[in-house]
C-alpha cells in the first residue's frame, strides 16, 4: 500500500490555522507539489474555494444544534465522533488524491485534545492506513 503524506494544523481558535492552510497550498502549488486541504473542523463557518475535502458536506455544528439541540461544544464534540464513525466517508474521499500532500485544517476548541478521543483516534485510523501526518 502507497504512503501518503500531509500535516495536521492544530491550534486555539482564531490563531490563523485557516490562514496557514491557504498559505502552505499556495506554496506548495507554486513549488509544483500536488496538494489539498481537508477541512475538518464542522464549525468553520468561513467557506473557502481552496478546501477540497469538507466534513461540512457530511455534518455541520449547525444542523446538530438544531436536531439534537445541544449547545456549540457538545454539537462539535458530537460531529467528531459521527466523523469517526464514518471514517470510510473520509478514506474514500481521501482515495481520490493518492499523490497529494493532504493539509488537515482541525477545529480549535480544546475539549477537543483533552477530554475527547475522536481526532486521537481518527489520526490512529489514519496511521494504520498508511497516512504518514
Amino acid at each position: 500500500m502507497e504512503v501518503k503524506y500531509g500535516q495536521v494544523v492544530v491550534g486555539a481558535p482564531g490563531c490563523g490555522k485557516t490562514i496557514y492552510c491557504k498559505a502552505l497550498l499556495k506554496y506548495l502549488i507554486e513549488s509544483t507539489r500536488n496538494s489539498i486541504i481537508v477541512n475538518l473542523d464542522p464549525a468553520n463557518d468561513i467557506a473557502y474555494e481552496e478546501c477540497t475535502i469538507d466534513i461540512r458536506n457530511l455534518i455541520t455544528v449547525e444542523n446538530v444544534m438544531e436536531r439534537y439541540k445541544f449547545g456549540p461544544n457538545g454539537a462539535l464534540l458530537y460531529c467528531m465522533q459521527h466523523l469517526l464513525d464514518n471514517k470510510d466517508w473520509l478514506i474514500t474521499e481521501l482515495l481520490k488524491y493518492t499523490n497529494h500532500y493532504i493539509i488537515f485544517d482541525c477545529p480549535g476548541q480544546s475539549e477537543l485534545y483533552s477530554t475527547d478521543n475522536s481526532l486521537k483516534n481518527l489520526l490512529h485510523y489514519f496511521s494504520q492506513q498508511n497516512y504518514r501526518v
